[in-house]
């Protein structure tokens, strides 16, 4: 196999705001490292403000033969974004694609011929429109270490790339190829993040993964289409070699936060056994630890040991009204995120309650059952509450479908 250099592109803007990690960027890295190759991760909104200067930088300082656009965002999910970049009547928010689109055109312009190929979270969402919008011919559609390794041992023979899983590409017209199923492998997490975004992971914590999958159907989410719907567990062991490490060689991380779609899915029998090891192992007594949790399953023996091991939680909880939960499709009632508050509260664990206002079937009336349950449940030391208005319509939701179907008066 031939040696290439290959240059990941961290293409979200927003880092600038608030810093998030390129841990899936950093994870495919390493995998092509492994397998012999040299993979530069730069970020090309720093340090000068126009990223045009800074792409023509990255380039003679790399000289990539390929180059990996990571897209992790469409946008914010906000839509009431103060000085967002994109807007209309009654809404505001910050939409990336043109920000990434301009990357793709300054390369185009100072390396003509180069191979670009997206990828990331956003990607998967809608690969083909992504493409056509960039102009590129090739991207990735969700896990990316091996279907990318496969792309650089092919280029440029577009015959082996039309045939590889999970790719999507143009031949005649865009297609995507099937996914193939995620396998955790055992070598491929125990490794240092790349220092130059230390700042991100020291603040907001490091990002661990234990399982992949959502078998959840809340209409407006993303998560099964990027994460596949069927589940994939780490073996504990690995994980607790992994934060060993972590402790070992990153003495400024003080926070790990599991980065799952929802901690405590499907069930609790994973989790509360994961939770468990890492207190057998004094790890709690080395970091916090933090998640994404549904207010079901959640009981007061798994309260009483996250309270043990230093978790604190962001509870998804899109509303108080029963009718607007069971219009989403959600998987949990109001009586259920009462519950959660409870033991949370009982237990002394810092809970931040993550809510949409305005999704389908929202009327005046369970706007203000909400708002009196948060009054019931105000905000306190440990509790907080944060919140979008509106819900984000994203291609392949049942929230899509349900605004094509009934022509917007969802």
């Amino acid at each position: 196999m031939e040696k290439k250099k290959i240059l990941l592109l961290y293409a979200d803007k927003y880092y600038l705001i608030k810093q998030v990690y390129p841990f899936g960027l950093d994870l495919i890295a390493n995998y092509l490292r492994q397998c012999g190759h040299d993979v530069t991760i730069e970020y090309p909104y720093l340090p000068d403000p126009d990223p045009e200067i800074n792409l023509v930088s990255i380039l003679e300082r790399t000289s990539p033969d390929i180059i990996g656009l990571g897209i992790r965002n469409l946008d914010t999910c906000m839509s009431c974004e103060e000085y967002g970049d994109y807007g209309g009547d009654g809404y505001k928010t910050f939409y990336f694609l043109p920000e990434v689109k301009r990357l793709v055109d300054f390369i185009k312009k100072h390396a003509p011929g180069l191979p670009i190929i997206a990828g990331g979270g956003a990607f998967t969402i809608s690969p083909v429109a992504i493409l056509k919008y960039l102009g590129i011919e090739c991207g990735v559609v969700g896990e990316g270490e091996e279907p990318l390794l496969r792309f650089i041992d092919a280029f440029p023979d577009t015959e082996k790339i039309s045939k590889i899983p999970n790719i999507a590409c143009l031949k005649d017209d865009y297609v995507i190829n099937t996914r193939q199923d995620y396998h955790f492998r055992g070598d491929l997490w125990a490794f240092e993040r790349d220092k130059k975004f230390s700042f991100a992971f020291e603040t907001a914590g490091l990002p661990v993964q234990v399982k992949r999958g959502c078998n959840q159907a809340c209409s407006y989410c993303v998560e099964p289409i990027i994460e596949g719907k069927k589940f994939f567990f780490r073996d504990i062991d690995q994980v607790i070699e992994e934060l060993k490490i972590i402790s070992e060689t990153h003495e400024g991380v003080n926070t790990i936060f599991f980065v799952d779609t929802e901690f405590n899915v499907p069930d609790l029998v994973y989790c509360s056994g994961l939770v468990r090891r890492i207190m057998k192992e004094d790890l709690h007594r080395r970091f916090s630890f933090s998640s994404q949790f549904l207010p079901k399953p959640f009981d007061n023996d798994f309260a009483k040991i996250l309270a043990e091991a230093g978790f604190s939680i962001i509870l998804t909880c899109d509303s108080f009204a029963d009718i607007v939960l069971e219009k989403n499709r959600v998987s949990y009632c109001q009586a259920d995120i009462t519950n959660a508050l409870r033991l949370c509260e009982e237990n002394g664990i810092s809970c931040t309650l993550s809510m949409i206002f305005g999704l389908p079937g929202e009327t005046y009336e369970t706007l203000n059952h909400s708002l009196e349950q948060m009054n019931r449940y105000p905000p306190r030391f440990l509790r907080r509450y944060e919140y979008t208005i509106g819900g984000r319509v994203y291609q392949g939701t049942s929230l899509c479908g349900l605004v094509e179907r009934d022509k917007g008066t969802a």
